[in-house]
């Protein structure tokens, strides 16, 4: 990675750089000279491409580690309570066609 690109990364953070200062980082750094129009461009590109890999890949690791611990403490996830929200509302459908049934057995 050249200097510029970890000058960048480093003072605009990977994570939080929007367009809009990238924009304005490279425009300075075009102004005094230091790199071309097209540079800049190509270089703005990178970066937010840069930065939105690395923001998935933390979020990715962020969710792993939440599963991870959740598994480990032994809580319930979302998948856990949605399938027995099914389980359940089946048990109620069995209970009140059998419900059901009997009522109509008497009549």
């Amino acid at each position: 990675m050249d200097p510029i690109m970890k000058a960048l990364y480093m003072g605009l953070g990977a994570l939080s750089v929007t367009k809009e200062k990238a924009d304005e980082i490279i425009a300075d750094l075009v102004k005094r000279g230091e790199m071309s129009e097209t540079e800049g461009t190509q270089l703005v590109d990178r970066l937010l491409k840069g930065a939105e890999r690395q923001q998935k890949e933390v979020e990715e690791k962020v969710a792993a580690t939440v599963r991870k611990v959740l598994s480990d403490t032994g809580l319930p996830t979302r998948q856990d309570f949605q399938s027995l929200a099914r389980r359940l509302d089946g048990i109620e459908k069995a209970m009140g066609r059998a419900r059901n049934g009997k009522r109509g057995a008497k009549a």
